[in-house]
């Protein structure tokens, strides 16, 4: 199947956000292009737009029923505590990360988005991740 068109679907936040985001639902929209499964595109949704005004980036691919792709932002942003949003047009997006699967006899695909929030020295030298996830699911709509 080819995924190129508009999908729209929803995000939503997991349990490790400020309390002010746990749990919220975003709506957004992607425009794929599939070269022999390799996408890329864009995505826009509600929340990310008022802040860069311009959409995200989408690369990843589509085998066998799995789709995986990474979402990146025009430049850095995070979510603070207080639920306050932080930018940094000198640093780099983070990425974030989309894994999922088709749902059987549909035009649809459902699974988890993580980001990488922080990278930490910890004890013994063992390097420690915060990750960030959520659920998303999308529908092919054009």
């Amino acid at each position: 199947m080819n995924l190129s068109g508009k999908w729209e679907g929803e995000y939503t936040f997991g349990e490790a956000f400020p309390e002010s985001f746990r749990a919220k639902k975003v709506p957004f929209l992607i425009e794929i292009k599939d070269t022999d499964g390799d996408l890329s595109g864009t995505c826009t949704d509600e929340e990310t737009m008022k802040i860069f005004g311009q959409p995200a980036t989408i690369e990843g691919f589509a085998e066998d029923g799995m789709i995986s792709f990474v979402k990146r932002f025009p430049y850095f942003f995070a979510i603070g505590e207080d639920g306050s949003v932080i930018t940094d047009k000198e640093r780099e997006s983070h990425e974030v990360m989309y894994h999922g699967e088709r749902l059987e006899g549909q035009e649809a695909y459902a699974g988890q988005w993580e980001i990488v929030a922080a990278v930490e020295e910890g004890p013994f030298g063992r390097t420690m991740e915060l990750v960030l996830s959520g659920d998303w699911h999308m529908q092919k709509v054009l």
